[in-house]
């Protein structure tokens, strides 16, 4: 909102959406399961072909709640691998293998 701009508050709850490409009046109205009547009365329109883009409210409608995103969860531990809690050292196995092969 900029400021001097002028909000419009529908007068009664529902769902502002935009129409798709191919949408009809009809096609609207059964999707969210109102009389195509109600939907022409809520947005006062003389003409029932829609434009695509164009803003109609859809009296009682309400958004379908947001997914809800889950945390992945961690592979579970078989207990079949276990850590004897020695330090292993990569660079001290090569160190070895080396000093083996120049001799």
């Amino acid at each position: 909102m900029k400021i001097g701009q002028i909000m419009k508050i529908p007068p009664m709850d529902g769902l502002a959406i935009a129409v798709q490409p191919g949408a009809t009046v009809k096609s609207i109205a059964d999707k969210y399961g109102i009389a195509t009547q109600e939907l022409i009365d809520a947005n006062n329109l003389s003409d029932t072909t829609l434009v695509a883009g164009e803003l109609l409210l859809v009296p009682g409608a309400d958004t379908p709640p947001l997914p809800v995103k889950q945390a992945p969860r961690r592979p579970r531990r078989t207990g079949s691998a276990s850590c004897s809690g020695r330090r292993i050292s990569t660079t001290g196995s090569l160190r070895s293998r080396l000093h083996r092969m120049a001799r």
